[in-house]
């Protein structure tokens, strides 16, 4: 399905959308309803008119909007667990967290013309889960083998070449 093609911003970086499938793709079937819901509702509130100005104002004064992307999607969850009174299911929201960075970064991307490349879905990912796992009360582990989910797109070199390849074609340098 992929969520993020849906993104209100428009047209979507195909790296940041191959990394959103290969979340999908690995999601237990049986937490796939709870992962849309939380998707869904972190992209309602963060487009939401009450409060985007607040998170536009505050991504463009930024000095790392990478590092403020990942912490405010923790921030986020934590609010949405706190609202639905400790009842997120861990798994899928920490998955639905990792597309909800995507998005923030592909907003990055459509805003601010931050160029969205592999270190910065590495970076945006490593600092979620870091950030994240304490929290949710998760192992380095357990952490660790959620963020090869998100860097599985990343790894495939045929995709990458084709990225690179487009890249270079939008800066002209091809």
């Amino acid at each position: 399905m992929g969520l993020i093609n849906s993104t209100p911003q428009g047209k979507m970086n195909p790296l940041l959308q191959k990394t959103e499938q290969s979340i999908e793709a690995k999601i237990n079937p049986k937490d796939k309803p709870a992962y849309q819901r939380i998707v869904l509702a972190g992209m309602k509130i963060a487009f939401d008119q009450s409060t985007h100005s607040s998170l536009v104002q505050g991504l463009a004064q930024s000095q790392d909007p990478v590092h403020d992307v990942a912490i405010g999607v923790v921030g986020l969850l934590l609010i949405m667990n706190k609202q639905a009174k400790g009842t997120m299911p861990v798994p899928p929201m920490i998955l639905a967290g990792m597309t909800l960075v995507l998005h923030g970064l592909d907003f990055l991307q459509q805003a601010k013309g931050m160029n969205i490349g592999p270190n910065e879905i590495d970076t945006a990912t490593k600092l979620y889960v870091q950030t994240i796992s304490p929290k949710v009360g998760l192992s380095p582990q357990v952490m660790q083998d959620s963020t090869t989910k998100a860097q599985g797109a990343m790894q495939n070199q045929q995709f990458m070449a084709k990225y690179k390849q487009s890249q270079g074609a939008q800066n002209g340098t091809t």
